[in-house]
């Protein structure tokens, strides 16, 4: 499915979760006024002779508020898809440019890294790193994933351009802004404080762009650190360089 697709149905998606958000709140103001008659109704009648009706209007009123509640939950979710299919769209867009040269990744059954390419070493500072769900996790703020990356003798000639693209996410049930992260790279800071969404939203994808001079020859670390103060882990997806001659 191209981006132009993918576009349309968010726009259907969007006027669907419009039309139904405007059902609900229809819904939620008869539910407040059904209350406020049960409410006059018990007052002025001590028997509750009069209720029957009202009770089971408010009873057939509130059923409906919960159906519509539960449709406009699923349609975020539809909506959520469609946004991360078109974002997956434009990064496999943009990387059409780019010669990948570089991949982290791993086997989360063997807790065991699996370097690619131009990555050939990964080091962890301060001792607070585990396993889960199949991912390596960073579990106190301060401490980092140190990645070697080495730049090949044939891009040390000419203009090149270098790409970093980093995926990873924290808790589903965590907070937006409860994890922050800073990405650094020979003595400059690529991302700083930056937030790191819950897994709800989908597996985050940040990239930069490096020119040559900052990228060592022969090899250069890059630092991924998890922000002290951050209130939930970080969960890396994987980390990938590209090349661009130009």
């Amino acid at each position: 499915m191209n981006k132009t697709q993918l576009q349309n149905i968010l726009l259907e998606e969007d006027r669907e979760e419009d039309l139904l958000t405007a059902a609900l709140e229809r819904q939620k103001t008869n539910l407040q006024s059904l209350e406020e008659r049960r409410r006059t109704t018990k007052l002025n009648d001590a028997d509750n002779m009069g209720n029957e009706d009202i009770e089971e209007e408010y009873s057939k009123t509130k059923q409906m508020f919960n159906d519509i509640q539960a449709l406009v939950a699923e349609e975020g979710k539809h909506k959520n898809k469609v946004q991360q299919l078109m974002a997956s769209a434009a990064v496999d867009e943009s990387n059409s440019q780019y010669e990948k040269i570089g991949e982290v990744l791993f086997n989360g059954r063997d807790q065991q890294w699996a370097l690619q390419g131009a990555f050939n070493k990964v080091e962890e500072t301060g001792g607070s790193f585990d396993w889960a769900f199949n991912h390596p996790r960073i579990t106190d703020g301060g401490c980092h994933w140190t990645f070697n990356v080495t730049r090949a003798a044939e891009y040390t000639k000419g203009d090149c351009e270098f790409k970093f693209v980093f995926s990873y996410f924290t808790g589903w049930n965590q907070n937006e802004g409860d994890c922050k992260i800073d990405i650094h790279m020979n003595g400059t800071d690529y991302l700083k404080n930056h937030p790191v969404k819950p897994e709800r939203f989908g597996r985050q994808e940040d990239e930069f762009f490096v020119t040559k001079d900052k990228f060592n020859y022969p090899d250069c670390p890059v630092q991924l650190k998890l922000c002290f103060g951050s209130r939930s882990n970080l969960c890396l997806n994987y980390i990938r360089v590209y090349v661009k001659q130009v």
